[in-house]
């Protein structure tokens, strides 16, 4: 089990210690790039924030939300290459 300062981070927020569990490869796209301009012009220029305030802020979010219960899909048509993780 290997765990990344971010991961570390995260479960230092969280209260919880880091465990990983690895699962085979998805059959998803490798390597994507995004344009933040629309972003920008919609939001105005942001602040840069470091990965430990952003993790401060996101714990702080998550706390304060309203708890919600898991997500299903009955109807999903194509089950073909369907990750085994995703059909619990």
């Amino acid at each position: 089990m290997h765990c990344t300062s971010s991961r570390r981070m995260r479960g230092k927020r969280y209260g919880k210690p880091c465990k990983v569990l690895h699962l085979d490869a998805r059959n998803e796209v490798a390597h994507a790039f995004s344009d933040h301009s629309r972003v920008k012009r919609v939001f105005g220029q942001t602040h840069p924030v470091d990965l430990e305030e952003g993790l401060k802020r996101m714990a702080e979010w998550v706390r304060n939300s309203p708890k919600l219960g898991p997500v299903t899909f009955p109807n999903i048509e194509v089950r073909k290459m369907l990750p085994a993780s995703w059909s619990t």
